[in-house]
């Protein structure tokens, strides 16, 4: 029996992905050695930071937002992650579906979502990269199997 994307959606909850490693940091720490925990946490990747307080998530920080919030303001990288991170990310648990961590991922326009236990506190993070990988799984030959559209045509520079 051949299984569709649907059903994946609603029956799979986040407990069946192999989520993002990350790091959690209190919101006083400074905004360096947050950088400095993201970088080392999975090398050569970065890892997103879920900034807490008393273990639950306030915040996050992850490689896009840092290089928007730090690289081009030119903010003190003693200062706390507070002053940097983005405030109040809505949450999921485990037992969220995929459906429900995508419709929140587009929702919010949040591409990495905590995810807490029972008591709030911060458990694991989920990316919209993971999720697409874990879901392209089941469809290997529909995603990988593709040949070049040879009608395809490019109306812009690439970065553009």
């Amino acid at each position: 029996m051949a299984i569709d994307i649907e059903t994946i959606l609603d029956n799979q909850t986040l407990k069946e992905v192999d989520l993002e490693p990350f790091v959690a940091v209190e919101k006083s720490t400074p905004i360096i050695d947050t950088i400095e925990k993201m970088k080392t946490n999975n090398p050569p990747k970065v890892s997103p930071a879920v900034i807490v307080d008393g273990g639950k998530p306030v915040g996050m920080l992850t490689q896009r937002n840092a290089m928007h919030r730090l690289a081009l303001t030119g903010v003190n990288l003693n200062s706390p992650i507070e002053t940097a991170m983005s405030t109040n990310p809505r949450s999921l648990t485990l037992g969220a579906t995929l459906r429900e961590a995508i419709e929140l991922m587009n929702s919010e326009f949040q591409r990495t979502v905590p995810i807490v236990d029972g008591e709030g506190k911060i458990a694991a993070v989920a990316t919209a990269r993971v999720l697409i990988s874990h879901i392209s799984a089941h469809f290997p030959t529909e995603v990988y199997n593709h040949p070049p559209d040879p009608n395809q045509a490019i109306t812009t520079a690439e970065g553009a």
